[in-house]
């Protein structure tokens, strides 16, 4: 056991040091919890308007501290401004949660069911104990300060722990290194389980899993994965890999061309190094295919992809041809070779957009099809009905639809039923009838509207797709504005999180609940800075003290002591949010306004103008508002000293001139 406690003071591996100082395991540790949390299914906790039950754990406990820890919570400058402001604290844990799992919210629950281990918990905040989660993920130490789980408040990744420490008792702390998520915090914690929830088990279970995680962080076979993922998709290896498929399609068609295998043939020559060459393609396609496969972090992942499996299929076949090449009659396994020409659609993402497009719209053309083909049907039995006894191309159902499917082929009707009949070359009217409506309902309407269907689906499927690439360049500079505005991406992430007025209150409570770590009822420049940071947005949010400046409209929201209280932090966020829609609603319309119709670009200035001169006008109601109080408690005030001038018996009225003191 002293083994093992001694083992804490050991510091975090070097890789880890490094991929802390690029800022990659930031970012690693926020998409693994966004991932674990589209995975598992939703933690749904209900309560009842009554907090105390959720505290009997803390109730039941034998250690002194724990009870005192729900009154400092209760007590707290925090809980009472929340409960000063109606904020439902049941409904809070809930808000900014409205994505219905389709966005990942910015708040998670204590991911209680990914957890190794878990208990309840007292952490220390500046001498006072309060009572909290814990839970340890493969990965991740996440806290839920408040004893409520539906908001995990602060979350510790293994490779940022720095050393664990015994205080004495069953008090322990983790201390995080500098510049991580937590910025060097120090968390103060105090075990009141017993077993293998004491605070000895903790420690030994913590530092056993945190060797675990860093030994699969230095796994090399994870370490060669990456680097052949990044190799293999570099535009250079891409641009690569598709020279050698037109080299490859351009030999098939030599070969085609030439015919070396023909007996007698001049080009017979070329047989040996056509051959080798279909060889050395074979043997480059299946190395890269490997390569590709060995970029993916399992096969499960490689076989998703449809691509993938394309190439599978397509490097396959052409192993098939090569083997049969000496078998007599295996000439159809030689024409295969053509086909991987095709695996540039999976190098080429322009190709690549046009194939999807069209299989989209291949199923809404099949059922304009299905249609056209059931009117050629219908034609072919009336087809069999009039002309069955007068030409043997329309004996029978097949022989008639045959006949019909060549005129709509643009070949000739059959010689057996001419239009004009010999001598006299008189017009057959039921000929005449026949094909004119076959041409005008088949060939003029059916197929055209096959066509249409076809093209406006591909129109449809591409404008998707344009459309998408538009976002993704707008979110992109969303991400570029967010160095002049950092609560870009804290506004993008929760406008689609709640959809009532009453939802964004909770969410904005929950917010100001797990900023404030001190439970002390306000939020300085500090504790936002590292609040923003643990948030679960990509990018992650870096703070900085001229963007609190901006947020705060120049420290205009801030008390005398340079904090925020819930109802300025209120007003902040909705100017904030506010700000966001505006410049949203500017840069859409920019984007691809020859997509928009004339009413759209109108709609958007309006509701632009509103946005932008909404708060102008209510300030100027409201000052003239302020004005008429003034005026009238003037005149109030006015009437109040004359009326008091009266009363001592003064004779001179308020508008009198004033008398000459030196007079008399």
């Amino acid at each position: 056991m002293s083994e093992v406690l001694g083992s804490l003071e050991v510091e975090r591996s070097f890789q880890r040091s490094s991929s802390i100082k690029k800022g990659h395991a930031l970012d690693l540790t926020i998409t693994s919890l966004n991932r674990s949390l589209s995975r598992r299914p939703r933690v749904v906790v209900d309560y009842k308007e009554d907090d105390g039950h959720r505290y009997d754990e803390f109730k039941n406990s034998k250690d002194p501290d724990a009870v005192q820890s729900i009154k400092n919570h209760l007590e707290s400058r925090l809980y009472k401004s929340l409960t000063k402001s109606h904020v439902d604290i049941n409904a809070m844990h809930g808000g900014f949660d409205q994505s219905g799992g389709y966005i990942p919210p910015i708040m998670i629950p204590l991911p209680l069911d990914l957890s190794i281990k878990s208990s309840t918990i007292l952490m220390r905040i500046e001498g006072k104990y309060f009572p909290a989660w814990i839970c340890m993920t493969p990965d991740t130490i996440c806290f839920a300060r408040g004893g409520d789980v539906r908001t995990m408040t602060d979350y510790v990744p293994l490779y940022e722990v720095k050393q664990i420490m015994s205080l004495g008792g069953e008090a322990w702390s983790i201390e995080t290194v500098e510049g991580g998520i937590n910025s060097g915090r120090t968390f103060e914690l105090k075990s009141i389980g017993e077993f293998e929830d004491s605070s000895t088990q903790w420690m030994v279970d913590i530092e056993q899993q945190r060797m675990k995680d860093a030994e699969d962080a230095a796994n090399p076979v994870r370490k060669t994965r990456r680097r052949i993922k990044e190799l293999y998709t570099s535009a250079t290896s891409q641009a690569v890999i598709s020279a050698l498929i037109l080299g490859n399609f351009l030999a098939v068609v030599v070969d085609s061309q030439c015919r070396p295998d023909k007996p007698g043939s001049k080009f017979a020559y070329m047989s040996a190094p056509l051959y080798a060459l279909d060889v050395f393609f074979i043997i480059i396609f299946a190395a890269e295919l490997v390569f590709n496969a060995l970029g993916h972090s399992s096969a499960r992942a490689f076989l998703s992809n449809p691509w993938c499996v394309f190439d599978i299929l397509v490097v396959a076949a052409s192993f098939v041809a090569l083997c049969t090449v000496t078998i007599q009659g295996a000439n159809a396994f030689r024409s295969i070779r053509a086909i991987r020409v095709l695996r540039l659609m999976v190098k080429m993402k322009q190709l690549r957009h046009i194939v999807q497009a069209v299989f989209t719209s291949f199923v809404p053309s099949l059922q304009a099809m299905f249609v056209c083909v059931i009117a050629m049907a219908v034609f072919a039995v009336f087809g069999v009905q009039f002309f069955g006894t007068r030409t043997p191309d329309f004996a029978t159902f097949l022989r008639a639809f045959w006949s019909l499917f060549k005129v709509m082929a643009f070949q000739d009707w059959t010689d057996d039923l001419p239009l004009l009949q010999p001598p006299d070359y008189e017009v057959d009217q039921t000929v005449l009838v026949y094909i004119g409506l076959f041409v005008i309902l088949i060939m003029w309407i059916l197929l055209n509207v096959v066509v249409a269907v076809l093209l406006d689906r591909y129109v449809v499927a591409h404008q998707r797709e344009t459309h998408r690439r538009a976002i993704k360049l707008m979110h992109i500079a969303n991400v570029r504005n967010c160095t002049q505005f950092k609560l870009e991406i804290l506004m993008t992430a929760i406008s689609t999180l709640f959809d009532t007025e009453e939802e964004f209150k909770n969410g904005i409570a929950r917010l100001f609940f797990l900023l404030d770590n001190n439970e002390s009822g306000y939020l300085s420049f500090q504790e936002m800075q590292a609040g923003f940071r643990k948030l679960l947005c990509e990018p992650t949010i870096e703070l900085e003290f001229a963007d609190f400046q901006e947020v705060t409209n120049n420290g205009r929201l801030l008390d005398a002591r340079g904090t925020l209280s819930f109802e300025s932090f209120d007003r902040m966020m909705r100017r904030a949010l506010k700000l966001r829609h505006t410049k949203h609603i500017t840069d859409l319309l920019h984007v691809r306004r020859q997509c928009m119709g004339k009413e759209l670009p109108i709609v958007l200035h309006t509701i632009r103008h509103m946005l932008l001169f909404q708060n102008n006008e209510g300030t100027h109601r409201r000052a003239e508002k302020r004005l008429e109080n003034l005026s009238r408690r003037m005149k109030k005030l006015a009437s109040a000293v004359v009326g008091s001038g009266r009363g001592v018996g003064n004779p001179r009225r308020f508008d009198s001139p004033p008398c000459n003191p030196q007079a008399g």
